[in-house]
Protein backbone atom coordinates (compact mmCIF):
# COMPACT_ATOMS: atom_id res chain seq x y z
CA UNK A 1 0.00 0.00 0.00
CA UNK A 2 3.10 2.51 0.29
CA UNK A 3 3.08 3.20 -3.37
CA UNK A 4 0.30 5.47 -2.87
CA UNK A 5 2.37 8.35 -0.67
CA UNK A 6 5.54 9.77 -2.25
CA UNK A 7 7.57 11.56 0.15
CA UNK A 8 9.03 13.75 -2.50
CA UNK A 9 6.01 14.97 -3.76
CA UNK A 10 4.39 17.48 -1.83
CA UNK A 11 0.80 16.67 -3.54
CA UNK A 12 1.25 13.07 -2.89
CA UNK A 13 1.54 13.73 0.93
CA UNK A 14 -1.07 16.32 0.83
CA UNK A 15 -3.78 14.36 -0.48
CA UNK A 16 -2.22 11.53 2.03
CA UNK A 17 -3.56 14.04 4.85
CA UNK A 18 -6.62 14.64 3.69
CA UNK A 19 -7.76 11.26 3.32
CA UNK A 20 -6.11 10.45 6.93
CA UNK A 21 -8.78 13.56 8.57
CA UNK A 22 -11.65 12.34 6.65
CA UNK A 23 -10.92 9.06 7.88
CA UNK A 24 -11.21 10.51 11.37
CA UNK A 25 -14.67 11.46 10.59
CA UNK A 26 -15.66 15.18 11.07
CA UNK A 27 -17.36 18.09 8.99
CA UNK A 28 -15.94 17.82 5.37
CA UNK A 29 -16.72 21.98 3.87
CA UNK A 30 -18.40 21.73 0.50
CA UNK A 31 -20.13 24.91 -1.70
CA UNK A 32 -23.10 22.83 -1.08
CA UNK A 33 -22.68 23.02 2.87
CA UNK A 34 -20.83 20.77 5.40
CA UNK A 35 -20.94 16.99 5.41
CA UNK A 36 -20.32 15.26 8.23
CA UNK A 37 -17.84 12.48 8.25
CA UNK A 38 -18.25 9.07 10.34
CA UNK A 39 -15.32 7.56 11.92
CA UNK A 40 -13.31 5.31 9.64
CA UNK A 41 -10.76 2.87 12.16
CA UNK A 42 -10.19 0.56 9.69
CA UNK A 43 -8.94 3.41 6.73
CA UNK A 44 -7.51 5.62 9.59
CA UNK A 45 -5.11 2.18 10.17
CA UNK A 46 -4.79 1.30 6.82
CA UNK A 47 -3.47 4.80 5.86
CA UNK A 48 -0.93 4.86 8.84
CA UNK A 49 0.31 0.99 7.64
CA UNK A 50 0.99 3.22 4.32
CA UNK A 51 2.65 5.82 5.97
CA UNK A 52 5.00 3.36 8.25
CA UNK A 53 5.69 1.41 5.12
CA UNK A 54 6.50 4.52 3.26
CA UNK A 55 8.90 6.17 5.73
CA UNK A 56 10.69 2.70 6.17
CA UNK A 57 11.24 2.11 2.70
CA UNK A 58 12.44 5.76 1.85
CA UNK A 59 14.94 5.95 5.44
CA UNK A 60 16.50 2.40 3.96
CA UNK A 61 16.77 4.11 0.52
CA UNK A 62 18.28 6.59 2.35
CA UNK A 63 21.18 4.39 4.15
CA UNK A 64 21.38 3.22 0.89
CA UNK A 65 22.75 6.27 -0.88
CA UNK A 66 24.33 7.16 2.12
CA UNK A 67 26.45 3.97 2.06
CA UNK A 68 27.81 4.40 -1.34
CA UNK A 69 28.65 7.67 -1.08
CA UNK A 70 31.47 7.07 1.54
Amino acid sequence: MAQGLDFTNPKSIRNWGIKLANSCGGAEVRASGPLIHKPNPVLANALLEQFAQAYNKQLIEGETNAGEEE
